[in-house]
């Protein structure tokens, strides 16, 4: 007999847009574009090229996409192996954050916004949308741990060509 059934939209047994609406909230404050946390709802359930449509309709200039497929294949091509522990993979998202301008830490970004486009957050943000079509998920590294190399390149490729 069945007595109780759990049933989770998002996979992570609690409610996680508040959360996500205060980071985009955050985010948006400081590229300049003001609150974004309306953003969750816009995107929510989306596929990545509808969900990039709407990035680029809102964000216009800030927003470039051809960037982004850039600095997602850099990842792959120069950072990425499956053999790596936590602390390493985190390591090599900081190298490719400081190879492309980004801050590697968020605490720098945050004392000088203006200096960087943004930091590691931001490209870990990027590969978990590309990965996921999602904006929150489980923790990254093990996401990926799972899928293996394989999966994770035919996943960016379906990406990179929407």
């Amino acid at each position: 007999m069945l007595v109780n059934i759990i049933f989770d939209m998002d996979g992570l047994m609690f409610d996680t847009e508040r959360v996500y609406i205060d980071a985009w909230d955050y985010a948006g404050e400081m590229i300049g574009a003001g609150k974004a946390g309306y953003m969750v709802y816009k995107t929510l359930g989306l596929n990545n090229a509808a969900t990039y449509n709407i990035l680029e309709q809102e964000f216009g200039d800030r927003y470039n996409q051809e960037q982004l497929r850039k600095h997602t294949n850099d990842y792959l091509e120069k950072y990425y192996d499956e053999n790596d522990d936590k602390q390493a993979w985190f390591d090599k998202i900081k190298d490719l954050s400081e190879e492309i301008g980004f801050a590697r830490e968020v605490k720098e970004w945050k004392a000088d916004p203006e200096k960087w486009p943004g930091h590691v957050g931001d490209i870990s943000t990027v590969l978990r949308v590309g990965l996921t079509s999602k904006s929150n998920t489980p923790d990254l590294y093990e996401i990926m741990q799972v899928l293996g190399k394989e999966s994770i390149l035919k996943r960016f490729e379906k990406v990179m060509k929407s």
